[in-house]
């Protein structure tokens, strides 16, 4: 008997118009993702009866609620399909190559190709929106980011749509520490050990009356934007900066040269904690967790820009 293998399986991705409704003649984008740390799969609900028959045995179960979720981990890198998993996740479209956190909610179709006894086959996923974009990098390590995302319920050993097409990523070199050049915080001078961002938002599915799929997914409350630094301790700066509660604007840029490079624009953050010293190592760390916040000017909380 021959088995699938996680090395044969590829994934692609496409914007969706109509949420949960693939487009007629999909071109579909390449989306890397790494082995182990990827996962689709389908998503449901189990309810079973608490009647008691005989025999103490129990009723009957019933599955509803079909929907998808998903968690993706890649690196972070310039890409075509890139730029619509930013869109996803902050809300907001590039215009000009600017694109501001907003309430739009984007969705896709992902396709997951497995070959199962050399013979390919598809699991399609509609409506995936994503619900947390996580960016993480340090001084020793490249640039990763990890996704969570929700969508409708699945079609399994699906065939490929009439007139698709797929094509590889559109990708820029791979950004490692020494390509985050450019950290500017207020007014501190520091140098950076690595830095974590996060966006979230509070996503579910929606689920109706004669129905056994989701109807879409339903977004709740405020975006968190949330942006973790650490730094070598080499004066007092950041307890001035950050131990108060007034509002300090935030850029770093992850990626060089044209065509390359994402910078990412927090117009107002503001300390959630106090800044902390921890030793590592022979060094001392100072780690400061910050929270985006609404910047008039900006009209957002958070921006990213291409170059």
């Amino acid at each position: 008997m021959a088995f699938t293998n996680p090395s044969d399986t590829l994934y692609y991705i496409v914007r969706e118009t109509v949420e949960g409704t693939t487009p007629t003649t999909p071109a579909f984008k390449g989306l890397d993702t790494i082995p182990g740390s990827t996962d689709f799969s389908a998503d449901s609900k189990a309810l079973s009866s608490e009647v008691l028959k005989a025999n103490r045995s129990s009723g009957q179960l019933a599955k509803t609620n079909f929907s998808s979720k998903g968690s993706l981990k890649t690196d972070f890198r310039r890409d075509t399909s890139m730029d619509l998993l930013i869109e996803s996740g902050i809300g907001g479209a590039f215009t000009a190559n600017v694109a501001k956190a907003g309430g739009t909610d984007y969705t896709h179709t992902i396709e997951a190709k497995y070959v199962v006894g050399g013979t390919p086959g598809i699991v399609r996923y509609p409506g995936m929106t994503v619900s947390k974009f996580g960016l993480s990098v340090d001084a020793e390590s490249k640039a990763q980011v990890s996704l969570d995302l929700i969508g409708m319920a699945p079609t399994s050993n699906a065939t490929a749509i009439a007139g698709s097409t797929y094509t590889a990523p559109t990708q820029g070199p791979l950004i490692v520490g020494d390509d985050v050049n450019t950290i500017t915080i207020g007014s501190l001078t520091a140098v950076f050990t690595s830095l974590d961002l996060s966006v979230e938002h509070k996503r579910a599915a929606r689920f109706g009356l004669g129905s056994i799929n989701s109807l879409g997914t339903g977004t709740e409350g405020m975006r968190d934007v949330k942006l973790t630094v650490k730094m070598y301790r080499s004066d007092w700066t950041p307890e001035t900066i950050f131990n108060n509660d007034t509002p300090v604007s935030c850029a770093f840029t992850l990626g060089n040269g044209t065509g390359n490079a994402y910078t990412f624009t927090l117009p107002a953050i503001q300390s959630a904690t106090l800044a902390k010293n921890e030793n590592s190592g022979s060094n001392v760390l100072v780690t400061v967790d910050l929270v985006g916040s609404y910047d008039n000017t900006l009209g957002t909380d958070l921006q990213v820009t291409k170059s």
